[in-house]
């Protein structure tokens, strides 16, 4: 019986040791406040748009007493949530190490294309879509598209044609901005002055740009980049050109199947301002119109 009672007794004094300890850990802790701040950036050196400065700014913006606050009474989900409106941070964690130290780590959005609009705002995109807002002194060396997007045509839409353009050494040099009139009416701004070029909608893009290159490849050859204003590569498997001198004589050829289409493009080349590639003789052939 007095084992029984000595048991109970001991565990008695452990709960209550404990219980102690723990309310004289708690009141510690009131009392402790954030050591630091360490922020850390990823996959952000080819850019560099967000940085630590940055994120400090806004933290002070959204408690300026952050450093004087008790650990015990930090809110990370309410940091997290502010921060994360930013719309140029992919991802924001934050945690407490065991030094009462405030960690804080981004992923940042990484911009793939420039939009600008038609009543002239401007912002970027990543890879997903999402808009990331152009700041003042903030300046990203990536494609640029230009037209009027709205929910039913939006610029996430043209990244398949930027990413056409940038995968392919002499198109990146060659295109200096996308422009879309309509989903069906995509225009390219070449580095020749005074020349467009129209790829119609985003179908199809590996054999526009395809046979884009091929005409190129003939026109750099035989006549020189300035002969044409207009080239267009919507119609399919045809590619169309206009002159700049339009009192010169046009013509038109159709390739059948049978054809080979690069031999065919090197012959007669200066008379054609039309060159069509490779169609299916089995179905109506559409002739380019001017």
């Amino acid at each position: 019986m007095v084992k029984i009672i000595c048991k109970w007794l001991i565990l008695l004094i452990l709960l209550s040791y404990i219980a102690i300890a723990s309310i004289w850990a708690i009141d510690k802790a009131s009392q402790r406040t954030i050591a630091d701040i360490a922020i850390a950036i990823e996959n952000n050196s080819e850019y560099n748009f967000v940085t630590v400065d940055g994120v400090k700014e806004k933290l002070q913006r959204i408690d300026a007493q952050i450093l004087s606050t008790p650990v015990a009474d930090l809110d990370l989900d309410n940091i997290e949530n502010a921060l994360s409106i930013d719309n140029s941070y992919e991802k924001v964690e934050c945690y407490i190490s065991s030094d009462d130290r405030l960690h804080i780590d981004i992923v940042p959005m990484i911009p793939e294309v420039r939009v600008i609009t038609n009543d002239g705002n401007s912002y970027y995109i990543n890879k997903d879509g999402k808009r990331i807002d152009a700041g003042n002194g903030f300046f990203v060396d990536v494609p640029v598209i230009c037209g009027q997007f709205d929910e039913n045509f939006n610029a996430k839409s043209l990244l398949p044609v930027t990413r056409h353009i940038s995968a392919d050494e002499t198109m990146s040099r060659l295109i200096t901005m996308v422009e879309a009139k309509s989903a069906t009416d995509i225009l390219l701004y070449p580095r020749v002055k005074g020349q467009i070029i129209n790829i119609g909608d985003t179908t199809d893009l590996a054999t526009k740009f395809d046979n884009l290159m091929l005409f190129y490849h003939n026109v750099l050859k035989y006549k020189g980049w300035e002969m044409y204003d207009t080239i267009s590569v919507k119609f399919k498997d045809q590619v169309v050109a206009s002159r700049r001198n339009k009192a010169l004589k046009v013509h038109s050829t159709v390739v059948e199947d049978s054809t080979d289409r690069e031999e065919m493009s090197l012959q007669g080349i200066e008379d054609l301002t039309v060159e069509t590639t490779t169609t299916n003789s089995s179905q109506p052939q559409q002739q380019p119109t001017h």
